[in-house]
């Protein structure tokens, strides 16, 4: 694109009314939708390392 930005580093300011914990609530599309996650936790974290395994030296 012809143009270099440098990265800033450092910590970020969170205001207090912002939550520093996420977490999904999937349960109106399970009883709606009757929806299930695919794949497990179980499986998605497996795949995923599985994943990082393959790549490695790509990754110095």
């Amino acid at each position: 694109m012809g143009t270099t930005v440098d990265p800033i580093w450092g910590d970020v300011h969170i205001p207090l009314h912002e939550s520093t914990t996420w977490a999904a609530n999937i349960s109106k599309a399970k009883n709606e939708l009757l929806w299930l996650p695919s794949p497990s936790l179980y499986d998605g974290i497996s795949d995923t390392v599985k994943w990082f395994e393959q790549q490695i030296h790509d990754y110095p």
